[in-house]
């Protein structure tokens, strides 16, 4: 399994720590019941379409790696479960006028238009309209005509395969007596496996970049190492693919140099999702409207220190 086809990663150990559930019963059967309820939590992500590895940890043998990979298929019905919307492959009739601007000809446009695309960082994607997904419809979304791999962005993959995971329920007992409206409350998915210490960590994995160094392993959950004779290009090209979003974020968003520019919130977005996104919205904003503030108190201390 490369890199790039991890989705998400659930770590366990030996135990040494007793969870919040198990303070009353003794190590060894501690370990026997975590041990059971993560055969049966492995087998639910199986029925679910889930692809696992499993792997010890390079780095310290007494940790282990449950590598997740989520097909296509899988992503999609979750997405059309979920109910996310997607933008349609079709682009809304334009304005010619509201195109042109009252000021189209002026030099002024043409300067402001220039000095736009300094400092612009992010890509124009216009507008569109959306539709929640749904499957049989695959071929009507905007990004369809490529590879079905890379049509899930980052941040999405990674909240299906979470959502996934928080949905199973692998509890012993028979609840098909129970109040269908405490179900969902009572569910012993990837939460309560947390809670219970079965897993002691749960993430989705980074792509590869070029900004890694693989000399080594990329990561700890990598374990191909590249043959000596290989070139770094042929190295990076074979992990990474067609795109790098880690190192375009990297050049145009967390390099001291891009400070004059606005944020890439769309990469950002697609990368670490919509909650990341709006809260660098929301600082990027925030101080934004505190240069005013900033100026006149410094006007002031200036004033201040001519008057004394």
């Amino acid at each position: 399994m490369a890199v790039h086809d991890i989705d998400y990663v659930l770590v366990y150990g030996d135990d040494d720590q007793p969870s919040l559930m198990s303070m009353c019963t003794t190590q060894a059967s501690n370990d026997e019941i975590h041990k059971m309820d993560r055969e049966r939590f492995n087998d639910a992500m199986r029925e679910a379409g889930l692809q696992l590895e499993e792997m010890v940890n390079p780095r310290n043998e007494k940790e282990n790696f449950i590598l997740i990979t989520a097909p296509f298929s899988v992503l999609a019905k979750q997405a059309e479960k979920m109910q996310i919307e997607f933008p349609l492959d079709y682009e809304p009739p334009k304005d010619d006028e509201t195109l042109r601007g009252c000021c189209s000809g002026d030099q002024l446009s043409r300067l402001w238009s220039n000095i736009g695309r300094k400092i612009r960082s992010d890509e124009e994607r216009g507008d569109f309209i959306a539709r929640k997904f749904i499957y049989d419809d695959y071929e009507m979304y905007r990004g369809s005509d490529g590879e079905k791999k890379d049509f899930f962005r980052p941040g999405l993959r990674s909240l299906l395969v979470h959502n996934i995971l928080i949905g199973l329920d692998v509890r012993r007992a028979n609840h098909d007596a129970e109040d269908p409206s405490q179900q969902q409350h009572q569910k012993h998915g990837l939460l309560y496996m947390r809670m219970v210490g079965v897993y002691t960590a749960d993430f989705p994995l980074h792509g590869p970049s070029m900004l890694d160094d693989y000399s080594q392993f990329t990561c700890c959950c990598c374990r191909q190492r590249k043959p000596e004779e290989d070139t770094q290009s042929t190295r990076t090209t074979s992990l990474i693919g067609e795109t790098d979003d880690r190192k375009e974020l990297y050049d145009k968003w967390a390099r001291c140099r891009a400070w004059f520019k606005f944020q890439p919130l769309w990469r950002v977005r697609d990368y670490f999702g919509e909650e990341i996104a709006l809260y660098f919205a929301w600082c990027g904003h925030l101080i934004s409207s505190l240069w005013i503030p900033a100026l006149v108190g410094f006007a002031i201390f200036a004033y201040g220190l001519d008057v004394r």
